[in-house]
């Protein structure tokens, strides 16, 4: 775009900028909102427009807003006012789809618990516990159904069961950083759980009084985790649709407002945590008082976070006023000439999967169709059978360290040579993207690459090494599709700027690794177990289709899941090259001197040698 297009057309907004700066009376909310797109404005002039006074103009403006954001802090008390009277009210507003959506998913949940403990009793043992079942049967041929709310002291009970509530609503809202399917399979799993319980007592004839013991705590309770759930897919929402912002400033957003949502929650889970283990056990009080505390906390809970946010919306400028209390976003993009930072580099990995995405799935879905073909076949070298147990089941539970097998070493082969070329095709045209030529795969490598780490996968021991042949696999890779490395020695090239940059080569390998393995964890701890136990309750054990369907569906979640781990790690470790080669060879900055000053720059191995200016 050239400058004066540029200019003309975000003019307009620039002075309404000017304007609101001059007044007296300003919105702190716009201000932080104007600082974003100013920001997002420089970033850009100066990447395109670097010694033209617009680039000054930005700048100015940007440090204005930035020292009126300081300037409009607020008092202590004076925050923690506005918070629960504006804020958090319209944050709930906000994200009322996504609570919307959370409330469906948990109440479908719990009628497919229902339904499963109707059709099977056995099941409650499976999604609860036994020893939990087994203990609320004594209760209640001891004529205490409810006795388990009275077995602990009521402090120590009080501290407990607020720690748990807390940690399960933080559960299901970090797990929105899976793209949302974590929280989803939280939900899912909470809501399977509740309704299964509370069949459980409608099968024994106490259907009314556990409603009327447990929904003492549970209408809170139940609510929070259910917010928890719509925060956390508030928080997905910012990394799967950026919309004009960049894809790490929409997850700072979002992370923030997810935040301030489980912030609203802390108070009602410490209330919930004290009305279990005071309240509840008093199983002798009148129905109707217990009758009247639940519909007093279901009044709260609708009339705080359903009607007060839309009362409160009607009176705000909702596209200004939602952004709450954000702290100053320095938007940024990747860029090819500077080092970033690696939530910038994961952003754009998940960018290179969208613009190869149909290469890239094309070798996802061959390479997983002829494992899952391949297992299937011959599915005696993992352990399937009709005597589940949540973590002695699954493909997963041998995949990748796997001794010496050599079947599974030709999965984990295949699978690792599939997902190496995804990340290929992903890192493939970075460059120059608007070639017609594009640079040619280093097939020979892929392969070695693939070979060397699934020997390592062999031992647990040398498994170790995988963390540290990975980083170098992908800068080589990168460093073949790089023009300006023609006629270098490749994997020279690539020690060096391993050297120069292994600390934060191995930081992102870690941070990129840890998210990755949440999804893997998720997918070993709640999804195989429930899809393996729902197949075998449904389908007779003794059914040979039954077993052959569990294999084929847990052999394509764990490979998919894998599949996508290693291509999207290997493609975030490609696209550090850029980073790290400028921060060891410092070859834009020194291009930028030159092309600002009008200075010659030479390049020396030991050292960086400005010459003679050119300006007499």
């Amino acid at each position: 775009m050239k400058e004066s297009e540029f200019i003309k057309q975000n003019k307009k907004r620039w002075n309404d900028f000017e304007n609101e700066l001059k007044s007296n009376r300003f919105n702190p909310q716009r201000v932080a909102d104007h600082y974003i797109k100013i920001v997002d404005d420089l970033s850009y002039a100066r990447t395109h427009y670097p010694n033209r006074l617009i680039r000054s103009y930005l700048n100015g403006v940007s440090q204005i807003l930035s020292l009126r954001i300081y300037k409009t802090q607020k008092g202590l008390w004076q925050g923690i006012k506005q918070f629960w009277k504006t804020d958090l009210p319209l944050i709930m507003f906000n994200a009322r789809k996504e609570l919307l959506i959370s409330f469906l998913i948990f109440v479908l949940a719990v009628a497919v618990g229902a339904f499963s403990n109707w059709s099977d009793p056995e099941f409650v043992r499976f999604i609860i516990s036994d020893s939990y079942v087994d203990m609320t049967l004594e209760n209640i041929e001891k004529g205490d159904p409810m006795g388990v709310y009275k077995d602990e002291e009521m402090a120590s009970m009080f501290f407990r069961i607020t720690l748990n509530n807390i940690m399960v609503s933080a559960y299901v809202f970090l797990l929105g950083m899976v793209f949302g399917i974590g929280t989803i399979g939280a939900l899912v799993y909470n809501g399977i759980m509740l309704g299964a319980f509370q069949q459980f007592f409608f099968a024994h004839d106490l259907g009314i009084e556990s409603l009327l013991t447990v929904w003492q705590h549970g209408t809170i309770e139940i609510s929070c985790i259910i917010i928890a759930g719509a925060a956390g897919l508030a928080l997905s929402n910012g990394i799967l649709f950026p919309g004009t912002y960049s894809r790490i400033d929409a997850f700072r957003i979002s992370g923030r407002k997810g935040l301030m949502m489980m912030l609203g929650l802390m108070p009602l889970l410490v209330y919930s945590g004290f009305i279990e283990a005071v309240i509840t056990r008093l199983t002798d009080v009148h129905w109707a008082i217990r009758l009247g505390s639940i519909l007093g906390s279901l009044f709260f809970v609708i009339f705080y976070f359903i009607w007060y946010p839309h009362r409160i919306a009607k009176n705000k400028v909702l596209d200004e006023e939602l952004k709450i209390n954000l702290q100053p976003l320095i938007t940024s993009g990747f860029d090819h000439t500077r080092p970033v930072s690696n939530a910038v580099i994961s952003g754009e990995g998940i960018n290179r999967f969208q613009k190869n995405r149909k290469a890239i799935l094309t070798s996802g879905f061959v390479s997983i169709v002829l494992l899952t073909l391949y297992i299937t076949l011959d599915a005696s070298i993992f352990r399937f059978g009709s005597d589940l147990h949540w973590r002695e089941y699954a493909l997963a539970e041998d995949f990748l360290v796997i001794g010496s097998n050599l079947k599974v070493f030709v999965i984990n082969l295949v699978l690792l040579f599939a997902a190496l070329l995804a990340s290929t095709l992903a890192l493939r045209g970075t460059f120059d993207p608007s070639t017609g030529n594009p640079t040619p795969i280093p097939w020979w490598f892929l392969g070695l690459s693939a070979i060397v780490v699934a020997m390592l996968t062999t031992n647990i021991w040398s498994a170790l090494a995988i963390p540290l042949w990975l980083p170098l696999s992908s800068l080589y890779i990168q460093s073949s599709f790089d023009p300006t490395n023609k006629g270098q020695n490749l994997i020279a090239h690539t020690i060096h700027l391993f050297r120069g940059g292994w600390r934060a080569v191995m930081m992102l390998s870690l941070a990129i690794s840890i998210l990755c393995g949440l999804v893997l964890y998720m997918n070993d701890q709640f999804i195989l177990p429930l899809v393996a136990e729902g197949i075998y309750r449904f389908i007779p054990s003794e059914d040979f289709s039954s077993s052959t369907f569990l294999i084929i569906l847990s052999s394509i979640l764990v490979l998919s899941l894998y599949f996508v781990a290693v291509s999207f790690v290997s493609t975030c470790l490609g696209l550090s090259y850029f980073g790290i080669k400028e921060n060891t060879t410092a070859t834009n900055l020194l291009q930028s001197i030159d092309n600002q000053f009008d200075i010659s720059v030479q390049f020396s191995s030991k050292r960086n040698i400005l010459n003679k200016s050119k300006i007499s």
